[in-house]
């Protein structure tokens, strides 16, 4: 998705809008410097590139700062040993920094293994994808930042990040922009490579006949981001002492050693993560109405801001299908809720519309006071090989040789 950012101070609220027509993927940035995996990290927001499909380059520029009228607190703490990622008291099954998995086995169903989605269950856990702890917590670093208000609450993040999309594959694509898997060129594709109508329907709340047909879409989202991890590794970044001996016994240019290795240790350990929660919606559009909201976007991103007022009223004009207002994760009655306040009432017409948070801080104010105590979802993470353990160069650059030609594989053939 080659994406030009447009960003636009409006009252609390950044609009950051992302037109899609090819391939960019976001990748994590230090969050020390920012949020990572928000559009770059940091408050001064970069350029970055995506290729399209006819092979050129386009830009992909955002302009503006990142300001929360909120007065933050960000708690953050170094350690030098394994840290268990959680985001709030009682949650079950956090995420791991520095924890090596194995990708293979539920590749394309990864979405069941982490809370990236919205789903039925109650339960509060983010990561539930085997994990264990292959390397040496002496020779890597972890570090961590906790985003809360000065009364310890959460607060939505002050941005509106909309992505234009001109088909389904670009839709799932900008969903997952803040994931990041090292070796794979669609990482997105991991987790929900296995997708058909049904689930796709339900994850974007829309109506499944919307989901096949000469459709576009806009996918809108405001982020509340929790906390965020990274591993920092040292240069003598190894393995514990009960798996060297599958590092020693691992041989160069043989098929049988890299796939017993990948069993037995895994692939690929926890880089970096962001935890939160988030609000979402898709609208759906043909090829008259997406042209027509592209066009006013582009039109009114630098102009006046009393047009980006009348944006939440301007956009649905144009809709073939709204989508439902989705929540990474709560509960069936806060869902409701705020898909409740979120509902606009205009003339005849009565329509559920992230858009109305828009200048709007009583609304954002009730919101988050909704959402502050449902337990967080995943909202980025990044994932790097294994060949930083191996010493040996030869055996490094077989072992990257062998993963990225499995990785493509597997990519192709779900």
């Amino acid at each position: 998705m080659p994406c030009v950012f447009v960003s636009r101070l409006s009252g609390s609220f950044l609009w950051k809008v992302l037109v899609c027509a090819g391939v960019v993927v976001s990748y994590f940035t230090s969050f020390c410097g920012g949020v990572p995996g928000v559009d770059g990290g940091g408050l001064h927001h970069r350029r970055s590139h995506g290729t399209s499909p006819q092979g050129h380059v386009s830009p992909a520029s955002g302009v503006g700062h990142t300001r929360n009228p909120h007065s933050i607190n960000s708690h953050a703490s170094t350690q030098a040993s394994a840290y268990i990622g959680g985001t709030g008291p009682g949650v079950s099954h956090p995420v791991v920094p520095g924890a090596v998995m194995h990708l293979f086995p539920r590749y394309g169903y990864l979405s069941l293994s982490m809370r990236v989605v919205p789903r039925n269950d109650t339960q509060n856990w983010i990561f539930l994808e085997p994990s264990k702890e292959v390397l040496d917590p002496s020779t890597y670093r972890v570090q961590q930042q906790t985003f809360l208000t000065t009364d310890n609450s959460l607060p939505l993040h002050n941005e509106f990040h909309i992505d234009l999309c001109e088909d389904l594959q670009q839709l799932v694509q900008a969903y997952f922009r803040r994931f990041v898997i090292e070796g794979l060129d669609r990482p997105w594709h991991s987790f929900a490579g296995g997708w058909r109508t049904p689930s796709l329907a339900k994850y974007f709340g829309i109506d499944p006949q919307f989901v096949k047909g000469d459709y576009r879409y806009m996918l809108v989202r405001v982020l509340m981001v929790r906390q965020a991890g990274r591993v920092d590794p040292f240069q003598n970044m190894t393995v514990l002492p009960n798996y060297r001996d599958n590092v020693h016994s691992f041989r160069a240019n043989d098929y049988t050693s890299s796939f017993k290795f990948f069993n037995d240790v895994g692939t690929h350990y926890i880089s970096s993560f962001l935890t939160g929660n988030s609000i979402y919606q898709v609208f759906v559009y043909d090829a008259h109405g997406y042209e027509a909201v592209k066009r006013r976007l582009s039109e009114t991103g630098w102009i006046r801001s009393s047009y980006m007022a009348q944006l939440p009223y301007l956009l649905p004009l144009w809709v073939k299908h709204m989508g439902k207002v989705m929540i990474l994760n709560s509960s069936p009655h806060t869902t409701q809720a705020v898909r409740e306040a979120l509902t606009i009432r205009f003339l005849f017409s009565v329509y559920p519309n992230i858009f109305k948070m828009h200048d709007n801080a009583e609304l954002v104010r009730r919101i988050e006071k909704y959402l502050n105590t449902e337990p967080d979802g995943l909202l980025g993470l990044e994932l790097k090989t294994l060949d930083v353990v191996f010493r040996d160069l030869a055996k490094k650059k077989w072992y990257d040789e062998s993963l990225q030609q499995t990785l493509q594989l597997w990519e192709i053939n779900l």
